[in-house]
């Protein structure tokens, strides 16, 4: 279930990389967040933009310092 949810943030490049995706209106914003901080270690920020949710968050490697 965290899989499913990180995939619709995962950088392209690398899912250890720095998170910043558009996720579309009704997505589980609460399951979004648990598998952030279950892949990275870090929570996210959710900034509402019209019918949609920017979301953006350190990644994995940053966590790793």
């Amino acid at each position: 279930m965290l899989e499913e949810h990180f995939k619709l943030v995962r950088p392209e490049l690398h899912w250890k990389s720095p998170i910043e995706a558009v996720v579309p209106a009704g997505a589980d914003l609460n399951c979004l967040e648990s598998a952030i901080i279950y892949f990275t270690g870090f929570s996210g920020e959710f900034i509402k933009r019209g019918n949609s949710t920017l979301v953006i968050a350190l990644g994995y490697w940053s966590s790793q310092g």
